[in-house]
């Protein structure tokens, strides 16, 4: 990636051991179905296989039953793209991430 395709980013990170701000995103504690439904298994066992990843501890701190969700935000905070997933197995576009707020990507 060349100089002229990043940017320098201010970027805020905030801890919230409660998660009370997942939950104002709309990311509690999902379902069973979410997790474990046959197309997450599937892709689950293609990882596997493929990548050789199967199981992972997860951190004390995480939760695995907790719904994913990616969002892209502009300079005022305004969200221009993202939603929860919809199973645990949805990989974000961020290629379109990047797009909704105007940074360009490497192809």
């Amino acid at each position: 990636m060349g100089a002229a395709s990043w940017r320098a980013w201010s970027v805020q990170v905030v801890v919230d051991e409660d998660r009370e701000i997942y939950a104002n995103w709309g990311l509690g504690v999902s379902t069973t179905w979410h997790l474990l439904n046959p197309w997450t298994e599937v892709a689950r066992q293609k990882l596997g296989k493929q990548e050789g990843i199967w199981g992972r501890e997860v951190d004390p701190s995480g939760n695995r039953w907790v719904v994913g969700g990616s969002w892209a935000t502009d300079e005022m905070g305004t969200i221009k793209w993202g939603a929860a997933s919809k199973s645990a197995d949805e990989i974000p576009d961020l290629v379109e991430a990047c797009k909704s707020v105007g940074v360009a990507t490497v192809a």
